[in-house]
């Protein structure tokens, strides 16, 4: 099984971006202004007011109130569109409260069906992700649409045009590379970016030549999945290397410049615990110095 000999096509006409108006939400939203601008795509702007912070009354004195978080976000959104309108961009906002912020994006996401959401996160670690969890994590993993997380170390192009050249795809050799190969190689067709497939070897325990084997044997199926045609209008390389998967991807993105790591997002369960550790996806959404894109598999 292999991709369609036919260039896939890539549509970004819908774009949502969820926003807590913290810093890096802030920069979410700049880079999601930045896409829509190029893909001319109409930009929705959400914000979840996090009800779980919110006092039931103003005589506590232990936070703000339901309706002076409110306020507070209905201001922020204002200047937020007001920005969107002076850039030229078809922008629409979105206002909800919740006591759980990533179930209700993901709600809205799936409800709403944009072609791609994005959304910044400062990759809560340690005691507070093992009480909160992370907002952004259980987006990751929910949502159905292709997902740009910008997280803590993340240092995109602030040039008012798109700058996307090189786009580092880490994959499997079986079915992510197959379903969700395509998204990534239109994407890179149509802003012309050279796409760098990337696949990790766990070589422990095992020899020089064996491993060596296992490199070629995967470079053979991963070349398989792409048809020859499709090297006429995207740029492709392909990367195999052994160790730790989430370090070697970060490894080759800083090698390369890559300007966009994409790369397969397992749905997880709501009684799933995994959010007590961190997965390969989690650690180099953390860690990366460009966006993540993650798409959904099951």
């Amino acid at each position: 099984m292999s991709l369609s000999e036919d260039a896939p096509q890539l549509s970004f006409c819908r774009i949502l971006v969820a926003t807590d108006f913290e810093p890096a939400s802030e920069m979410a939203t700049a880079y999601a202004a930045t896409l829509a601008r190029y893909f001319g795509s109409r930009l929705a702007v959400a914000n979840v007011i996090d009800l779980s912070l919110a006092t039931a009354s103003e005589v506590t004195g232990v936070g703000p109130t339901r309706e002076q978080m409110w306020q507070s976000s209905l201001d922020k959104m204002g200047r937020v569109i007001d920005q969107m309108n002076q850039l030229g961009i078809n922008v629409d906002s979105r206002e909800l409260d919740s006591p759980h912020p990533a179930a209700a994006i993901v709600e809205l996401a799936n409800a709403s069906n944009p072609n791609l959401l994005v959304l910044g996160t400062s990759a809560r670690r340690g005691p507070d992700k093992l009480i909160r969890g992370s907002c952004a994590e259980d987006v990751i993993h929910h949502a159905r649409c292709p997902v740009i997380t910008l997280g803590p170390k993340a240092r995109p192009s602030r040039e008012s045009e798109l700058s996307l050249k090189t786009i580092v795809f880490a994959t499997d050799t079986q079915h992510q590379v197959v379903e969700r190969a395509g998204l990534a190689l239109a994407l890179a067709k149509a802003v012309r970016a050279k796409v760098y497939i990337c696949y990790v070897v766990d070589g422990s325990g095992t020899g020089k030549l064996r491993l060596s084997e296992i490199q070629s044997q995967a470079e053979l199926a991963l070349r398989k999945a792409v048809p020859a045609s499709l090297y006429s209008w995207c740029n492709i390389e392909y990367v195999v290397r052994t160790g730790s998967p989430g370090e070697r991807i970060l490894d080759l993105a800083k090698e390369v410049k890559a300007d966009l790591i994409a790369m397969g997002a397992r749905h997880r369960s709501p009684c799933d615990t995994a959010h007590l550790t961190q997965g390969i996806v989690e650690h180099v959404v953390a860690e990366a110095e460009c966006p993540v894109m993650t798409l959904s598999t099951d």
